[in-house]
């Protein structure tokens, strides 16, 4: 029988000391020139890179550095540095895929994935650390949600579904990433499959807890 050769993993490589060095040259020089935004190739030439790296190497070390937000892709090909760390005040958006946008007055919205949504409901103000700068590829910055410092809404109209006397309500908005929570006191006479209004009481669990305020009647009826 023959034997089985398992292929050995290649070890992930860091930085190389020639990206290391191109990363410190081009991160100096825009220390020295903030708030400017710069081709690889200028930055080539004025850093005295060009004569000893190959300018598509430059590129993609600044690449990179842009994708762990220490520069910022713009358009035309030109780069900035990064504002990654940055704290933020606007208004959540979400989306039905459950990501959502920070939107920002005269710059671009900020993403937020789902897992960094926090207790975020839609249209919350929110406080949010901008984790990257605007990507090549995706063309837009990335951030977390550290604080809701106010609610958009605290009441919500949807159905009441039971199962095994665990209650839920499912909210009509689908910009709704979850379902909220009803305990058996916060009922107040609803059954499952009512189409209620309902008022957020508090959010210490995984799912947000709503306590019936209004029972509109039965669901589809209304």
């Amino acid at each position: 029988m023959a034997r089985k050769h398992k292929r050995k993993k290649r070890k992930t490589q860091g930085r190389s000391n020639l990206e290391k060095f191109i990363e410190e040259q081009v991160l100096n020089f825009f220390k020295r020139n903030k708030e400017q935004a710069f081709t690889p190739k200028h930055i080539a030439s004025a850093t005295g890179l060009y004569d000893q790296v190959p300018n598509n190497k430059i590129r993609s070390v600044m690449d990179r550095m842009a994708e762990r937000g220490k520069l910022e892709y713009l358009d035309r090909g030109k780069y900035r540095l990064g504002s990654s760390g940055q704290i933020l005040v606007g208004k959540i958006q979400l989306t039905r895929s459950g990501a959502g946008f920070l939107l920002v007055d005269d710059d671009e919205d900020i993403f937020i994935s789902p897992d960094r949504l926090g207790k975020t409901l839609d249209g919350d103000t929110v406080k949010v650390r901008v984790l990257s700068t605007r990507r090549k590829k995706s063309g837009r910055a990335s951030g977390e949600v550290l604080e809701v410092l106010e609610r958009n809404r605290i009441h919500f109209v949807g159905t009441i579904q039971s199962e095994q006397h665990i209650h839920f309500l499912v909210s009509d908005d689908n910009r709704m990433r979850m379902d909220f929570y009803i305990s058996n006191r916060n009922l107040n006479g609803a059954k499952s499959g009512d189409k209620v209004v309902a008022e957020l009481l508090n959010w210490e669990r995984r799912s947000p807890e709503v306590g019936v305020k209004k029972i509109i009647g039965r669901a589809g009826e209304h």
